[in-house]
């Protein structure tokens, strides 16, 4: 699932307020500073399983026929594709 920015926005903001008020963190740096840090991890990880997405697909487009002809089906082809692709690349899902 692709999140907007405002929905990272929103919840970096709810996780770094409830870290702050449960005394989690402590931290001498603005809360806004840390909920932006917080969104653009979340926003690159987000641009990462993206681009990991559309290797997969490339990679299914690629071995289409073979696909077909083995009657394989393509969303959990898609799945254990995109599984064993972000483990070798380290990527957590």
């Amino acid at each position: 699932m692709h999140l907007s920015r405002e929905q990272i926005h929103r919840i970096s903001k709810a996780v770094i307020h409830a870290l702050v008020e449960g005394k989690g963190i402590r931290s001498s740096v603005a809360e806004e500073k840390l909920v932006d840090r917080v969104a653009k991890v979340l926003e690159a990880d987000q641009t990462a399983e993206t681009e990991l997405e559309k290797e997969v697909e490339a990679l299914l487009q690629k071995n289409a026929q073979l696909l077909d002809q083995e009657g394989a089906d393509w969303g959990k082809m898609f799945h254990k594709i995109k599984a064993k692709l972000a483990e070798e690349k380290g990527m957590v899902l």
